[in-house]
């Protein structure tokens, strides 16, 4: 069963709720701006540690680039089997952010992927 822990700014509230929602996924939610990751961590996080999922709006935290990536994998530290998704809108392939995220385990990322065009193939 998927229970997801959804962290968003309100603007990403919708399109968040609506892959849960194709996923049969209900969300607790946590929805406003400026959330301190840390404070989750050293506060909150016993109380989600059931959530099947972590969904974080990149956007809607305080900390950024290393302190963001470094606080994600603590999550592992003390949920071995977390599976934290990233919701990194304004972020783009060969961004260093989403590169330390790979780098750090974390994989399951939504970025802004352009349309590659194909070359046509020769017969």
């Amino acid at each position: 069963m998927i229970n997801p822990l959804l962290i968003t700014r309100k603007e990403n509230a919708g399109i968040l709720r609506r892959i849960c929602s194709e996923l049969n996924a209900v969300p607790r939610e946590m929805i406003g701006e400026d959330w301190s990751l840390a404070v989750f961590l050293k506060r909150d996080l016993k109380t989600y540690l059931y959530q099947s999922h972590f969904i974080f709006d990149l956007s809607a935290f305080k900390e950024q680039g290393d302190e963001f990536v470094n606080l994600c994998a603590g999550i592992y530290y003390q949920k071995s089997d977390a599976n934290i998704v990233i919701y990194a809108d304004n972020c783009y392939p060969g961004d260093e952010i989403l590169d330390k995220l790979v780098h750090n385990g974390i994989t399951n990322i939504v970025a802004n992927y352009p349309m590659l065009t194909r070359k046509p193939t020769s017969p």
